[in-house]
């Protein structure tokens, strides 16, 4: 994929088209079978994407080469027992034939660890933001899950083995050579070791999260960490 936008009403035709192929190549996995007889939408793909579009729960993004829609992901917005909202990645799918093209150019994950009152932190290596702090992740590789690059990225750049939670929220970031949509998930740490940086973090830290005061964060994180209730307050964590 090229690049990835909230789906319309006019996308519908070929979000059905490639909701059919993503439930046939389904049935060919193990276990696939139970989850075709499970799905109310089997008999008609397009209709259960016409739903999700229609609900104001419901979040449907489109991937798309030259403008043309070549792959698809649904999200859930639930609240948790805390009584805040969480996105739940209910299917993702991308044409065999686009899989080769840009894969992971659009689709990021990052991961939120966050121990009593500190929040752990990468300094990027590399650009886009090179010297900024940010969440650790990186891309999602071809043939493998949203849950599987979180932990595995979780791990390359802070040197922690982790579980991957629920979806905490989602943001695009545009440049002139990128369309980044970013997936950040909460994660359990499996250990309590500190962080070592490796992979494209120069650095890897706990940072206290009323402490971000001289860090130059990375463009629009501290503002996605107070949406969604990460830290606080935007004016105590840069005067503390």
């Amino acid at each position: 994929m090229e690049s990835a936008r909230p789906a319309t009403d006019a996308d519908l035709p070929a979000l059905g088209r490639l909701a059919t192929e993503a439930r046939a190549e389904m049935r060919n996995k193990r276990g696939g079978d139970v989850l075709h007889r499970l799905d109310r939408n089997r008999e008609d793909p397009q209709s259960g994407i016409e739903r999700r579009l229609e609900d104001s729960a419901g979040t449907v993004v489109v991937g798309c080469i030259d403008d043309t829609p070549v792959g698809f992901g649904t999200m859930t917005v639930r609240n948790a027992a805390d009584g805040r909202p969480h996105a739940v990645v209910d299917a993702l799918y991308v044409d065999p034939g686009a899989r080769s093209v840009g894969v992971g150019e659009a689709m990021i994950v990052g991961a939120i660890a966050v121990r009593e009152d500190e929040l752990l932190l990468v300094q990027r290596a590399n650009p886009p933001g090179a010297g900024r702090w940010t969440l650790p992740g990186g891309r999602v590789e071809a043939g493998e899950s949203i849950v599987a690059a979180v932990v595995r990225e979780f791990f390359e750049e802070t040197g922690l083995e982790a579980v991957c939670g629920p979806l905490r929220g989602w943001v695009e970031r545009l440049g002139v050579d990128h369309h980044f949509v970013i997936l950040d998930f909460e994660v359990t740490l499996l250990s309590d070791g500190e962080p070592t940086a490796g992979s494209d973090a120069a650095a890897a830290e706990w940072v206290g999260l009323d402490d971000f005061a001289g860090r130059e964060l990375a463009d629009g994180l501290l503002e996605f960490l107070v949406e969604h209730g990460i830290v606080d307050d935007v004016e105590v964590v840069l005067e503390n």
